[in-house]
């Protein structure tokens, strides 16, 4: 460890608990942010001091992956990326919790029709006619559509509540998990880690398995020095032009603007 990191080691702590205090993905509390400081500088792999701080696994993957050679940069440079990415997670739970109530309001409202309305109805339409007059089968039918509109309602919300992109949100989602892993990638790739280890290290990140897999296979192609593949990762015309960049030598400029891209996109999403 050389002498001018160790000021960036001792305040990191302290950073992780500032941003545990406002609820940060990458925040942890005072006491954890200060034993992650003197392990960092007693030497315990970063990898290991992270998760023993309690910051979460996929975070110390990533940095093992990707090996930078500022610790303290890096996680500053990655802080944004997964807070938006939390924020717009929040905001897809939130609609999941809006469909969970209103199936609650509809089967409130079932049992309302069924267990009031419809037998007084049958009383006062028996009260005319034969009181041993059997009863319509079509009184069954509300019910039943109440039944179809809950379901409909928790399968809407079951979607909406998982991470892994499923229709017909699987193009939103998509864009989400892509902003997150082109953010990590492009972080790592500004604090100088080589291209392969940030696509191999920002596929740790995400808990898509297509996509972590894709940017494996990104991450070997650049290592045999023949760009090719990431479909899944930039999208097809994307693949198109990071495989041509980085084969001029403008890989690290193409991975920026390509996470800028995917950034902007699924905030409009």
């Amino acid at each position: 460890m050389t002498l001018d990191r160790v000021p960036s080691l001792q305040s990191l702590g302290g950073h992780l608990a500032a941003l545990g205090s406002v609820g940060h993905p990458l925040g942890t509390s005072v006491d954890q942010g200060a034993r992650l400081s003197q392990a960092l500088l007693a030497g315990v792999p970063a990898p290991q001091a992270l998760e023993e701080a309690g910051i979460s696994a996929r975070v110390s993957r990533f940095v093992e992956q990707a090996r930078p050679r500022d610790l303290a940069a890096l996680l500053d440079d990655l802080s944004p990326v997964l807070a938006r990415f939390e924020g717009r997670s929040r905001e897809l739970g939130s609609l999941s919790a809006y469909a969970i109530v209103l199936a609650f309001a509809a089967l409130a409202a079932g049992a309302i029709l069924v267990g009031g309305t419809i037998p007084a109805l049958e009383e006062l339409a028996r009260a005319g006619r034969d009181a041993f007059a059997p009863v319509s089968v079509a009184s069954a039918l509300p019910l039943l559509a109440q039944a179809a509109f809950v379901a409909l309602l928790l399968a809407f919300a079951a979607v909406l509540s998982i991470r892994t992109p499923l229709f017909p949100f699987r193009r939103s989602r998509l864009r989400q998990e892509r902003a997150l892993v082109l953010g990590a990638a492009a972080a790592a790739a500004r604090q100088g880690c080589e291209l392969p280890a940030a696509l191999r290290a920002c596929g740790r990140l995400t808990v898509d398995s297509t996509l972590a897999y894709d940017a494996e296979e990104a991450a070997i192609s650049l290592e045999r020095g023949a760009p090719s593949g990431g479909t899944v990762l930039f999208g097809t015309l994307g693949a198109a032009l990071f495989s041509g960049a980085a084969e001029q030598g403008a890989g690290p400029e193409t991975l920026e603007a390509l996470a800028d891209f995917e950034e902007a996109a699924a905030s409009a999403d």
